[in-house]
C-alpha cells in the first residue's frame, strides 16, 4: 500500500459532520490516510490462464466467490468464516481465499492439505447450479456476504472457463 503524500497543514473553516454548526477546530491535516492492516492467514490460487473478454472483471470475481463456496462447503464452515478476492495479470488469475477473523483462525491453510482436483471439482460443482440460474442465485452464489456483487456475477462464463482445467 502508498500512503498519499502529505501535504502539510492548512486552516479552513468547516462545518461539523451531521450539523450546520461551525467547527470549533480550523487546523486541517491533509491528506489523512484511512486504512487498517488485517493479518490473517491466506491462500493463493494461480490460474496461467488468461481471462480474454469484456467480462473478465466479473468472471473473476465470480470465480472468486465460488471457489469461496466451494471451500467452505469442503471444510464444513458456515459462509462468513472465509472471505474472497481475486486479481487478474498479464498472464495469469490470482484467486485469493483468506479467513475472515484477525490472525486468522487457520481455516484457509487447511486447503494446502487438500488434492487441488477435488478443490477444482468443487468449484465446478458451485458453479453447475441446480436452478440453472444465468448469471447466480441463492442455490449457487449469492449470500448476504456477497450482495454488492450480485449484479455482476457471470456464473455460465466463469463455468466455461473453469472447465478449461
Amino acid at each position: 500500500m502508498e500512503l498519499a503524500k502529505f501535504n502539510g497543514e492548512r486552516k479552513q473553516k468547516h462545518k461539523e459532520l451531521h450539523s450546520e454548526k461551525f467547527c470549533k477546530k480550523e487546523l486541517l491535516l491533509a491528506p489523512i490516510n484511512l486504512a487498517h492492516i488485517f493479518e490473517t492467514d491466506v491462500v493463493i490460487f494461480r490460474f496461467q490462464k488468461l481471462l480474454i473478454d469484456n467480462k473478465s472483471k466479473a468472471v473473476a470475481r465470480t470465480l472468486a466467490e465460488s471457489a469461496r463456496f466451494a471451500a467452505v462447503n469442503l471444510l464444513d464452515l458456515i459462509n462468513n468464516e472465509i472471505r474472497a478476492t481475486f486479481k487478474i495479470k498479464e498472464d495469469s488469475l490470482d484467486i485469493v481465499l483468506f479467513d475472515s477473523v484477525a490472525g486468522g483462525a487457520g481455516y484457509v491453510s487447511k486447503l494446502f492439505d487438500m488434492d487441488i482436483n477435488n478443490f477444482l471439482n468443487s468449484i465446478k460443482k458451485q458453479l453447475s447450479c441446480h436452478e440453472k440460474c444465468n448469471t447466480g442465485c441463492r442455490n449457487c452464489l449469492c449470500d448476504y456476504t456477497n450482495q454488492s456483487f450480485w449484479d455482476i456475477f457471470e456464473r455460465k462464463s466463469a463455468l466455461e472457463w473453469i472447465n478449461m482445467f
